[in-house]
C-alpha cells in the first residue's frame, strides 16, 4: 500500500513528459501556420485592393484625358495616336481664371510600370506640335508590375489597333480654344488594355462629343 502511494506521488513520467511536450509543439506548430496563413492572406487582401485602386485612377485619368483631347482639325493632325505599346493625347486644360491650354500627355510601359507623362501648359498650336516628340517633363508612376498596355481606337470603320498620324498643314499661330472647322475627331472611343500581374484589364471610354 505504502509502495503504491509513492509511485502515484512521484509525477509524470519522462515518457509522459515527452509526448506532452510533442504534443503541444504540434499544436503550436498548427496555431503558426494558421496565423502565418491569416497574415499572409491579409497582405494579398491589402496589394489587391491597392492595385485595384491603382487601376480605378489610371482609367478615370484616361477618360479625362481622352474626353479633354482637342480636335483634330484644332491642331492640325490627330490628337490621339497610339501603337507599339504607348498611347498620346493631346487634350485641353481648363481653368475658370485663364484661357484654355493644351497639354500633350503620353502613356507607356517603362521598367515594369505604366508611367503618364505630360507637358507643361501649352498656349499655342505650335508649341503643342513641337512636343509631340519631345521629351516631357512630368512624370508619374500610376501602376506598378505592369507588362504591357494595348489600345484599340473606335473609328466610322470600326475597332483599329494602329491609329494614324499623318500631319496636314496648319498655321502654329492658331491657338487653344479658336474651332475654326468643328468636325469630330478619327477616334471616338479608346479601349485599353493593361496587363497587370499577368492579369488583363480593360476599360472602354468615349469621348465627349
Amino acid at each position: 500500500m505504502l509502495m503504491q502511494r509513492a509511485r502515484s506521488s512521484a509525477g509524470f513520467t519522462l515518457i509522459e513528459m515527452v509526448i506532452a511536450i510533442t504534443i503541444l509543439a504540434i499544436i503550436a506548430l498548427i496555431s503558426w501556420r494558421s496565423l502565418d496563413g491569416i497574415i499572409r492572406g491579409q497582405h494579398r487582401l491589402t496589394d489587391s485592393l491597392e492595385e485595384t485602386r491603382a487601376i480605378d485612377r489610371l482609367f478615370e485619368q484616361l477618360d479625362t484625358d481622352f474626353g479633354e483631347a482637342v480636335r483634330d482639325d484644332d491642331l492640325g493632325q490627330p490628337s490621339v495616336v497610339f501603337g507599339d505599346g504607348a498611347l498620346r493625347i493631346v487634350r485641353m486644360l481648363r481653368d475658370a481664371r485663364q484661357p484654355i491650354r493644351w497639354q500633350v500627355v503620353r502613356y507607356r510601359v517603362d521598367g515594369g510600370s505604366l508611367i503618364r507623362e505630360a507637358s507643361v501648359p501649352l498656349n499655342e498650336r505650335g508649341s503643342a506640335r513641337e512636343a509631340l516628340n519631345a521629351t516631357l517633363p512630368e512624370r508619374l508612376t500610376l501602376l506598378e508590375h505592369t507588362s504591357a498596355l494595348q489600345v484599340r481606337g473606335w473609328t466610322t470603320q470600326g475597332w483599329r489597333a494602329l491609329s494614324a498620324d499623318a500631319s496636314r498643314p496648319a498655321s502654329a499661330v492658331a491657338v487653344p480654344g479658336m474651332l475654326w472647322r468643328i468636325t469630330p475627331n478619327a477616334m471616338t472611343g479608346l479601349e485599353v488594355t493593361v496587363m497587370v500581374n499577368d492579369a488583363p484589364y480593360t476599360k472602354v471610354v468615349l469621348a465627349d462629343l
